[in-house]
């Protein structure tokens, strides 16, 4: 038996206090990556920064942000996350299995603070 698994995209950011914006937003044909576009877009209206400026900021071409507030698929994700960092917008993921991520991320942390205590002293 497959488990299934959903992941939650909840966004956060200077217009939003929390919330699911890809429920509040989202048209039923839209995709993920629409629904992206059309929050960036929004952020970016909201900033009243044009594309070119938000493109400059974010240090990536203007085509690049086109395509991202138009939906298109092929845009590489380090671009979406510049565009995101300067317009301020966090992506959070959430699944039934993150706790056990969060785990085992802390697990490793514990790990290699004890295989190098000497980081820790430096940090003090």
């Amino acid at each position: 038996m497959a488990v299934q698994l959903g992941v939650h995209i909840g966004f956060t950011g200077p217009m939003v206090a929390s919330g699911d914006l890809l429920t509040v937003m989202t048209a039923k044909q839209d995709t993920p990556i629409d629904t992206i576009g059309r929050i960036i877009s929004l952020h970016r209206k909201a900033a009243r920064l044009s594309q070119i400026d938000l493109a400059d900021l974010a240090g990536i071409g203007k085509t690049a942000l086109f395509d991202i507030e138009h939906g298109k698929t092929t845009v590489r994700f380090e671009t979406l996350a510049r565009v995101l960092k300067a317009l301020n917008i966090t992506i959070r993921l959430e699944s039934p299995l993150m706790p056990q991520l969060e785990q085992q991320l802390e697990l490793a942390r514990q790990d290699e603070q004890d295989e190098h205590p000497e980081a820790d002293d430096a940090e003090r």
